[in-house]
């Protein structure tokens, strides 16, 4: 089974990923301690959670169908005179990558999702529909760059990100760098083969439907915008478990409430264009975060 495995993620290692390994079943565990409103006394404590499965189909020697899915489960005050709000996230992942040549490979992939409070509430506002596509030049085994697009259909409206990404590993295979900026880098080395150190940073842009939470009359939606910068200590437990431990501290994070009417014209990454939308709540701080992760993951041929 194994063997069947690392096969077909040896395919999908041609268009989808930049790094010499694929990460099959990775679940986060995510928990910021107690974060101030502003301009209020209260406080509230974020936790999070996310599971991501990705599975494979062989077509042939040069191609690959790619699936899986994404859960994002959310607790969080939205409003600091209010009690938690649960919000829950549902991505398929469904696409194709292969090799164009001996240096290029192109990945395309549709990212349908489900995004609320409450799926009792059905509302043509919980679906929304993404796509991701990116060409990778294959320098050497061990370095090779990506360039490629992401856009969804965000409750707010359009939301556009350019992809500039890389990957280097070191010949002595300690030092490795991954990046998919601006949505992720990541820069660790290997102490020895059961311990990695390292630094990483993540962004994220969601958005959920709202039922009932900022009006019983009025639908709303909530846009989930942070940046996290994190050390942290990752531990190989035989050949595919590993068990990583982060600390870090978010950066322009907000949760951020609006009429399901208010939308903007386009947005980029930090860039929302027509924006003059009312926001219903308030921020609260940046803080803590605290994060424990178990991936299962197969190491690619080089």
């Amino acid at each position: 089974m194994k063997k069947l495995l690392l096969a077909a993620f040896s395919f999908v290692h041609l268009g989808l990923l930049a790094q010499n390994y694929v990460d099959i079943f990775r679940v986060n565990l995510n928990s910021s301690p107690q974060n101030n409103f502003k301009n209020d006394t209260s406080t509230t404590r974020l936790n999070e959670l996310l599971v991501d499965l990705n599975v494979p189909i062989k077509l042939s020697p040069n191609a690959a169908i790619i699936t899986g899915l994404i859960y994002d489960g959310i607790q969080v005050k939205l409003f600091p005179n209010q009690g938690y709000t649960s919000l829950s996230g549902y991505t398929l992942k469904a696409g194709i990558t292969g090799k164009l040549n001996e240096k290029w490979a192109g990945t395309w992939v549709l990212l349908p999702k489900v995004a609320a409070n409450k799926f009792n509430a059905w509302s043509s506002d919980i679906f929304q529909m993404g796509s991701m596509a990116f060409l990778k030049y294959n320098k050497k085994d061990n370095f090779n760059y990506r360039m490629g697009v992401y856009a969804n259909s965000d409750l707010f409206g359009t939301l556009l990100v350019p992809i500039l990404g890389l990957y280097y590993l070191s010949p002595n295979q300690k030092f490795e760098t991954t990046m998919m900026i601006p949505f992720s880098a990541d820069v660790n080395y290997k102490l020895s083969s059961l311990f990695h150190v390292g630094v990483a940073f993540n962004a994220q842009i969601r958005t959920f439907f709202l039922a009932g939470v900022a009006s019983e009359n009025t639908d709303a939606y909530v846009t989930k915008s942070t940046n996290e910068l994190f050390a942290y200590a990752r531990f190989n437990c035989g050949k595919n478990f590993i068990l990583q431990a982060r600390i870090g501290e978010s950066l322009g994070r907000h949760y951020r409430v609006f009429d399901s009417d208010d939308k903007v014209s386009l947005a980029l990454p930090a860039l929302y264009f027509g924006d003059k939308r009312k926001q219903l709540n308030s921020d609260f701080s940046n803080g803590l975060i605290f994060q424990f992760s178990i991936l299962y993951r197969i190491n690619l041929p080089r």
